[in-house]
Order: structure tokens, then sequence, then C-alpha cells
């Protein structure tokens, strides 16, 4: 049903599942969750994203990988993020990405989350190569404990629910001004 709409939109499928691509089953998989939405017109996905900002001795944690369900790795440069959950704020979506992704409890963070900034991002999305996606992108701030001082690989605790993520690869690196991508 999903891959209809989006060939009658004139989506082209045909990249997807390959490189950095997902497949017509994790974008339903995203609908399902409400992780997303589709708009007819304009053609869009809509995600509303919180990047969460964590650093240590001047670095700032850096998702360079991860690894699917299906084995393939995919080869990434941004911040620990996860898409909002219809009913969620931006900094319950930031205490949910670090216990996710990171394996974080509530004892690890040291400060509170606050709200750096939010932008609005409108382009195609790698995830899904010629759908067009809108970004809600929400950037929080928050310091944390326990994470080791050199590149370290996380199962991903949101896995079991759906996700299609098993492992992120993190690595600390040099700040960077740009906080936007989601």
């Amino acid at each position: 049903m999903l891959a209809f709409w989006l060939h009658t939109h004139q989506i082209d499928i045909v990249h997807w599942g390959q490189a950095n691509a997902k497949t017509v089953d994790d974008l339903w998989q995203e609908l399902m969750l409400g992780e997303c939405r589709l708009q007819d017109y304009p053609v869009m996905r809509l995600v509303d994203v919180t990047n969460v900002l964590v650093q240590q001795k001047g670095l700032l944690l850096r998702e360079v990988g991860q690894e699917l369900r299906n084995g393939r790795v995919r080869h990434r440069d941004s911040l620990p993020a996860e898409k909002m959950l219809p009913g969620e704020d931006a900094l319950t979506t930031a205490r949910r990405c670090l216990s996710e992704e990171l394996n974080l409890t509530d004892s690890a963070i040291c400060s509170d989350f606050a709200l750096v900034m939010t932008q609005f991002k409108q382009k195609d999305s790698p995830s899904y190569p010629g759908l067009p996606s809108c970004f809600t992108i929400h950037t929080v701030k928050v310091q944390v404990q326990g994470l080791p001082v050199e590149a370290f690989s996380t199962f991903n605790a949101a896995y079991e629910k759906g996700d299609p993520v098993r492992v992120h690869h993190w690595r600390w690196q040099e700040s960077h001004a740009q906080h936007e991508r989601p």
C-alpha cells in the first residue's frame, strides 16, 4: 500500500535499502510509530527531530555509523538524535535519546536539559532518496557522565521495538558551529 502511494506520487524507490538509504518497510514503521507523517500536496515527509548536544572536555559527541538489522552499515556524521513521538516535547525526546541510543540512565545526567534552538529544514533525506522531507529540528544541550573517552559503540535499546538500527558507533570530535543535521 505504501509502495503504491509512493509510486503514484512519482517517488522512485529503486535505491531504497541500499547504501545509506532505508527501506519502504522502515518508512512504514516510522509512520506506524508516529515518528513521521506524509503529506500529499506537496508530497512531503514531515519529521520532528531532537538533536542532543553532549560535550566532554571540549569535544562534541557524534554518531559516525549505524549497523542495521540486515547487517548493512550506514555512515553518519550527526549528533545523537531521535524522531519525536506524538505528544512528546523536545526535552522528553532528548531523555529518550540518551536512554535508547547511549544506554544512559537518569543518574548519568549531570545537568538540566536546555533547549538551544529550533530550526526548520527542507531537504531530500538520505534515508529516503527522492522523498522530500521537512524537518523541525530542536537542539537540546545536556551534560552527562559515564561515557567512554575514546570511540565506542552502543546497542540500540529501541531495536527490540522495531527500530532498524541495531548498533550506534560514536566518536568525540571538535565542536562545530552547525548543529542542525537531523
